[in-house]
């Protein structure tokens, strides 16, 4: 047993290891990308009023050096491998000139309210873009619309990106206690209120919680975030939990959710209105012994 533990302690250093190696690699990656950058087009205040346009060439030193910083820095975001600067010239040398065509355009136009909000005196006002590139004639720009917004049960009016404190979750946290921690992070009584459903953000909107099914279950309440994949109730697909982890890894590290809540002493959910939280993310902390 002691082997054992000694093995696995070894290989928890390992992996910790190869995590600490992987980003090292990627920092230096990117430090070469925006250095040959600034060799290649000037500082940002040597450049500052003076934006010329640059054709991308796979074959230059320093475009690729860029782009392949620039594309692990974001692969690391959804923890996906990093790629070296051959590998990513062999992607950009296939990429399809018709699909290339409208990244193009959609990058361009995306960059182009960026630099508004780096040089604000002569950026101009924000615009949203309507682009068909099958009918050049229909390319229009418009005011952005005003966020969403609505008012909570204590008058507060919040919008999506109201920020809400993580939630943390331990492996054993109760179910009881779970739902008490998302109605404190936005100062909620919960003796008024109830969370009457949990979904998954996502594009498959997973139902992880609902109050008339899940109300008397004594499972903690991590179980119901992340169902196995052989139990027969709803469960979240792998594909999303992967999307949304920082590490690769079978298990999510946190779970961006949309909450719905109601009043607690309305039973008759047909008649009760839903009220939406802001977005939460629920931390999902390892066991102590792994956290050791």
């Amino acid at each position: 047993d002691e082997q054992d533990d000694d093995d696995d302690e070894r290989d928890d250093d390992d992996d910790d290891e190869q995590d600490d190696d992987e980003t090292s690699s990627l920092v230096d990656m990117v430090e070469l990308g925006l250095a040959k950058v600034v060799r290649a087009f000037g500082s940002a205040e040597e450049a500052k009023g003076a934006l010329r346009e640059v054709s991308f060439d796979k074959d230059d030193e320093d475009h690729l050096a860029f782009v392949t910083a620039a594309a692990n820095l974001r692969g690391h975001v959804f923890a996906i491998p990093p790629v070296d600067s051959l590998r990513c010239k062999q992607i950009a040398g296939r990429v399809i000139p018709a699909v290339a065509t409208t990244t193009s355009v959609v990058s361009a136009l995306a960059f182009l309210e960026f630099l508004k909000l780096v040089d604000k005196p002569r950026g101009g006002a924000p615009r949203n873009s309507f682009v068909n590139l099958a009918t050049p004639d229909r390319w229009t720009r418009a005011e952005p619309f005003p966020c969403d917004s609505w008012t909570l049960p204590d008058g507060r009016v919040v919008d999506p990106w109201t920020k809400i404190p993580p939630v943390d979750v331990e492996a054993d946290l109760p179910l009881a206690t779970f739902l008490r921690r998302i109605l404190h992070a936005v100062d909620l009584p919960t003796k008024s209120w109830r969370v009457r459903t949990i979904l998954r953000r996502g594009p498959n909107a997973d139902l992880l919680y609902l109050d008339a099914l899940h109300r008397d279950d004594l499972r903690p309440a991590r179980d119901l975030l992340l169902l196995d994949e052989d139990d027969d109730d709803l469960r979240p697909p792998r594909k999303m939990e992967q999307r949304t982890t920082s590490r690769s890894g079978p298990n999510p590290d946190f779970i961006d959710v949309d909450v719905f809540i109601a009043e607690e002493d309305n039973d008759d959910d047909d008649d009760d209105e839903p009220i939406p939280l802001p977005p939460i993310r629920l931390k999902l902390l390892p066991p102590p012994a792994l956290a050791a």
